[in-house]
């Protein structure tokens, strides 16, 4: 549900702020209440924090692939775009892993999964030194910053490559505003099953695996559903998803683990 908000309003709050303002504080947004989900005391609080999270995840997905696609030229824009997923891919698997690491060692292990995606604030550090994005600059009618901004980073690659190329002649831009019932429509739905399907198996794999007897707890791509379940009944959430047993360090929640 976060991730759904976020998606939405991604791309209209840096319509109105700006693409690196807008990724700036998106990335803030999703690295502070990741930090948060590491400090709940109770269930409702850790729903409200993960609603957040998501809702920042998704959001700076948005803007970053906005920022890429207006920012890096037409040949190697897919490119890094490809990049961007495969990297962000990437941080699955090793969240996983840290989750198996960490969560063992007692019952706060499982905050210090969230602490490891509060990272994502080290790179605010690097964020300012980005250029706005001039498309946008146009866009608001801002040409004079436009401008400036082109000649930054022209003068910049001027001085690492040498003198630019002339400009090549290219058609003018198609200028299209979607509405949402094109999501609905045939040329978009052929995309649709696939991306079900994958997001599909992913949940049903818990159920899966244990129904063919592996032990989810023991397993780096489970681990994350290995947190201790807070209330009178210790494990109760965890015995969806793998057996359990009071006595398990891995899964048995405690009152002074909330």
């Amino acid at each position: 549900m976060g991730m759904l908000i976020g998606a939405n309003l991604g791309g209209w709050f840096s319509d109105r702020v700006g693409r690196k303002r807008a990724l700036l504080v998106t990335t803030l947004w999703y690295s502070t209440f990741s930090l948060l989900n590491a400090c709940v005391w109770n269930p409702a609080g850790l729903f409200l924090t993960r609603l957040l999270t998501g809702a920042g995840l998704s959001a700076m997905a948005v803007v970053g692939m906005t920022y890429v696609s207006e920012m890096f030229p037409v040949k190697r824009r897919g490119s890094f775009q490809g990049w961007i997923m495969m990297i962000a891919s990437c941080g699955i698997p090793a969240t996983a892993f840290v989750a198996r690491m960490v969560i063992p060692l007692g019952s706060w292990g499982w905050r210090f999964v969230f602490v490891w995606g509060a990272l994502g604030m080290l790179v605010l550090a690097f964020l300012p030194r980005l250029e706005e994005s001039p498309r946008w600059y146009e866009n608001q009618g801002r040409f004079a910053e436009a401008d400036a901004v082109l000649d930054r980073i022209e003068a910049r690659v001027r001085a690492q490559a040498g003198e630019l190329p002339p400009i090549p002649e290219i058609a003018p831009p198609l200028v299209h505003r979607g509405r949402y019932s094109e999501l609905f429509s045939p040329a978009v739905r052929g995309g649709s099953p696939p991306c079900s399907s994958r997001h599909g198996s992913s949940r049903r794999s818990p159920f899966t695996g244990h129904r063919r007897g592996f032990r989810l707890c023991l397993s780096p791509k489970a681990s994350r559903w290995c947190i201790p379940s807070p209330g009178p009944r210790p494990c109760s959430w965890a015995r969806r998803w793998a057996p359990c047993s009071p006595d398990s360090s891995r899964t048995n929640g405690t009152a002074s683990g909330w």
